[in-house]
This record gives C-alpha cells, sequence and structure tokens, in this order.
C-alpha cells in the first residue's frame, strides 16, 4: 500500500482509488502507468498458462553430448538415482562451456556450482554452442533464434522430468535465455524455480542506449577495441589467435548487436512468474548497475540486484569467480542446497 501511495503522489493522482487487492498484483511500472493516465490505462488481466505440454521425446546421448558435453553428476549422464536438481548455463561471448563447468588455469578443486552439484546431487549443465571447442566445425548463428531452435529439443525433454531447475546466464547469454523462457512459457513447458542473472541489460534495451557500438562494418582495428571493452583478454586478440576468435565473437556480438526485442507473452504480461537474482560487474566498462536493474520489469516475483567484484569477465578470474558463484548458490531456493 506504502508504494501504491507513492506512486499515486508522485503522479499527482489522489482522486484515484486505490483498489490492493488488485493492484497488488501489477507490476511497478503498470501501477506508474494506470495512475498517469488518469486511471483510464488499466492493466488486462493476465491469460491463464498454457497446459503443459506432452512429453517430449529425449534426443540420443551423441546429440546431448555436443550440447552438454560435460553435465556433472558424470558425462555419460549414467546416474545411480535421479539428480535432485539442475542447473542450466548459458556461456557469454566468445565463450565456452568451460566459463562455467572448468575450474581454472592450473587449478585443482573443482568449481564452486560443479563441487555443489556434486556434492548434493545436482546435475550441472554447461550449454555449448555450435563453433566452438569440440563444436568448432558447426555453423554459428548471428542471431538468437536458431540457437532457440535447436537447443530446444535437446533440453525440453529434461525440464519436463519434475525436477527443479535454475537458469543461469551471464552477458550474451541472458537475451538467449530471455527468448528460450519465451518459447517455454508459450508451449507449456515448466519454468525454473530462479534466474540468475548477470552481466547484461533487460532485452529491450533500445538500440541507441545499447552501452556498446555494433561491430558492423568495423574494421579489425576498430573490432578489436571493441572486443577490449568488453574486457576480451588481449592475448585472443594477437594475429595468431584471432584468426580463431575474431569470427567467433563477430558471431556472436551480431547477435546481441542486432537483436529485435520481442514483449512478453500474453500469458506472462507482467513479468515471468520466477523470482530472479540479477549482478552488475563493478569494473564492467559497459553494463552497469541501472542497465541491470531494468531486468525487474520481466519478473513478477522477487528481483534482487547486487554488485560481482570485477571486469565483465569476472569468470576468468578464478577467485572473483569462485566468490560469485557461492553468493549465487546462497541465494537459491532451499531444494538446491
Amino acid at each position: 500500500m506504502e508504494e501504491l501511495q507513492e506512486i499515486q503522489a508522485d503522479a499527482m493522482a489522489d482522486d484515484i482509488e486505490i483498489d490492493l487487492a488488485k493492484m497488488s498484483l501489477w507490476t511497478k511500472d503498470q501501477a506508474v502507468a494506470f495512475f498517469e493516465s488518469g486511471g483510464e490505462d488499466e492493466p488486462k488481466e493476465a491469460m491463464p498458462l498454457p497446459p503443459m505440454a506432452p512429453k517430449m521425446p529425449p534426443v540420443d546421448d551423441a546429440t546431448f553430448k555436443k550440447w552438454f558435453p560435460k553435465a556433472f553428476q558424470g558425462a555419460d549422464r549414467a546416474f545411480q538415482q535421479p539428480p535432485k536438481f539442475r542447473m542450466v548455463c548459458f556461456i557469454a561471448a566468445g565463450c565456452s562451456e568451460s566459463m562455467w563447468s572448468g575450474n581454472g588455469l592450473r587449478q585443482k578443486e573443482p568449481n564452486p556450482f560443479v563441487a555443489h552439484c556434486k556434492e548434493k546431487g545436482g546435475e550441472m549443465l554447461a550449454i555449448e554452442l555450435p563453433g566452438r571447442e569440440q563444436r568448432r566445425n558447426d555453423p554459428r548463428s548471428r542471431s538468437y533464434g536458431p540457437y532457440v531452435e535447436q537447443l530446444f529439443p535437446v533440453l525440453m525433454p529434461l525440464l519436463q522430468d519434475g525436477i527443479p531447475f535454475v537458469f543461469c546466464a551471464h552477458s550474451f547469454g541472458t537475451w538467449l535465455m530471455y527468448e528460450l523462457l519465451k518459447k517455454m512459457v508459450t508451449v507449456g513447458i515448466p519454468l525454473p524455480k530462479m534466474c540468475a542473472i548477470s552481466g547484461f541489460g533487460a532485452p529491450d534495451l533500445p538500440l541507441n542506449e545499447r552501452p556498446w557500438p555494433q561491430n558492423k562494418g568495423e574494421d579489425d582495428d576498430k573490432f578489436k577495441e571493441n572486443c577490449k571493452g568488453w574486457d576480451v583478454n588481449e592475448i585472443a586478440l594477437i594475429p595468431a589467435n584471432f584468426k580463431t576468435f575474431g569470427p567467433m565473437f563477430r558471431d556472436d556480438f551480431s547477435c546481441f548487436d542486432e537483436y529485435v526485442f520481442t514483449p512478453l507473452p500474453d500469458c506472462v504480461a507482467g513479468g515471468f512468474p520466477i523470482p530472479f537474482q540479477v549482478y552488475y560487474a563493478t569494473k564492467d566498462k559497459r553494463v552497469k548497475e541501472h542497465h541491470v536493474v531494468e531486468w525487474k520489469k520481466f519478473t513478477s516475483e522477487k528481483c534482487d540486484v547486487y554488485a560481482a567484484e570485477g571486469n565483465h569477465l569476472f569468470f576468468f578470474d578464478v577467485p572473483q569467480r569462485a566468490t560469485f558463484m557461492t553468493t549465487v548458490l546462497g541465494r537459491l531456493p532451499a531444494e538446491f542446497k
């Protein structure tokens, strides 16, 4: 009530009555629009979620391993018993699944996500997109759509088995996660219990407000400077390595450079019914706190915003990644602990 009264006062709409039972279900943006319109712009009643989709058949092991080469516990997925939970992780631009699953250079101890899943009986699924590591010969995409369509039949059969899961996404991967969630909710696939989102603004960020230059038309020297703005390690930019990493970065950057936002489906017009924990990196040259705060518009549940120490690619600083992962784990729902 206090928040609604504050919005009402800001809009100088004291003559409009507050219906707490109804308005408490609205997002802040919906309440602001209502009061500022003089009570005329009332949110549409949310449509019911579609019924659960029929169980999809699993893909063969070879196809699964292409997308998830390290599925903990055990790369062969030969579980003694079903996992208690799953953590599905979406990679950053130019990266492989090892940003989530790897130990880091010269590190013997598994990273906190892997260690947690092994200790608690969970399964960690870090997505390996085409065109990198063992998939280097698979064609990459310059937009998110093909990745969603290719990943959907591989991942969805697992998400229909009743085992709770969370999504964790960083940078480029956050908008892929958003597009996948839209398809899931439209088709009738169970949704994650929580999303941990880091290092990128909300998907409705207007083109002229995106805090990065578009790579289209940049020559190699200018494009390398663009990469440095994302804190890409300069080792990847030396001529011998840039032959491999340059085309990958260009393709991945094009996914978010040329991304065209489409709104949430009507059944979740007020936001996905999923709590979010959202992070910005303290030394990120481009993505700032005010960019990640905008993810609040995309959930009808709680959305907490936190700082993560490091630059945009803090995942490659082993202690900083460990701190981040431990923090994320501590904020997951009880069934993941």
